[in-house]
């Protein structure tokens, strides 16, 4: 069940780079970027929730990215696909409190007084979906 929902609006300014000993100028003054990360728990143990996730994204037109096929060297704890990151709680590795990006415009948390800690005691293992960053607005040099 979904319990919480960050997203992060970011900008990144195109400075100067260097190559070796020449500058390198960016195509871009400014790149803006958004990222959507969602935070759930399952009542299922989470050998079982994965099983099921994997099983949903072999559905015909299903929409979740992993499958039994392309998921299994990554079952340790996380699992990367198309862009798209599924992590989970592990013993002595658990799923982080989202933290503001330096750059970021808008970070929005909702609900605003969820926290993973609090999804965790409350609800037990928590499952972290990152989609990929969507690039909307760009300024060119």
């Amino acid at each position: 069940m979904l319990r919480l929902v960050v997203l992060e609006d970011c900008y990144t300014r195109g400075m100067v780079g260097w190559d070796l000993f020449n500058p390198v100028r960016p195509a871009y003054r400014v790149s803006c970027r958004m990222r959507l990360k969602a935070y759930y728990s399952s009542p299922l143990p989470s050998a079982e929730a994965i099983t099921r996730i994997l099983a949903a994204g072999e559905h015909a037109l299903s929409g979740i990215p992993f499958t039994h096929d392309n998921a299994h060297e990554d079952r340790g704890g996380g699992m990367t696909h198309a862009g798209h990151t599924l992590t989970w709680d592990q013993p002595g590795s658990q799923v982080p409190e989202p933290e503001p990006p330096a750059n970021a415009y808008r970070f929005v948390c909702e609900p605003s007084a969820a926290s993973v800690g609090g999804i965790r005691r409350r609800h037990g293992t928590v499952f972290a979906l990152t989609l990929p960053p969507a690039g909307y607005y760009q300024i060119p040099r």
